[in-house]
């Protein structure tokens, strides 16, 4: 499964590596300062949390995975953001102001059943 982490974040470094070709200047920018190259480093470290350690680093060797994976995931979102800039651009007070459709559809559902 680390492998397949590795290679995944490694493929994701090369594609974004190349942003200034693909994305609009504003997004390679975002994608520039999120410093994702620093994730194939830390996809690398996931191993280190396979192998036994003494219980008196368990604490910190548990926070430490945590964040290894939470770093993970966070460049994972900032990609995914990224790519859609433009499109979150054109439509950000959407976010804030549409319910959800499991709301809609609920009351939706209430008002015919009524």
């Amino acid at each position: 499964m680390i492998r397949r982490i590795v290679a995944t974040t490694e493929a994701m470094e090369r594609f974004w590596r190349k942003a200034h070709g693909w994305a609009p200047t504003e997004a390679a920018e975002l994608l520039a300062a999120a410093r994702l190259d620093r994730q194939v480093s830390f996809a690398h470290t996931l191993s280190d949390f396979l192998k036994p350690f003494p219980s008196a680093e368990a604490e910190a060797r548990l926070i430490l995975g945590y964040v290894t994976l939470r770093s993970l995931c966070e460049g994972i979102l900032k990609l995914f953001f990224v790519v859609w800039w433009k499109d979150y651009c054109k439509d950000a007070g959407a976010v804030k102001i549409r319910k959800p459709a499991w709301s809609r559809n609920r009351a939706m559902s209430v008002s015919i059943a009524s």
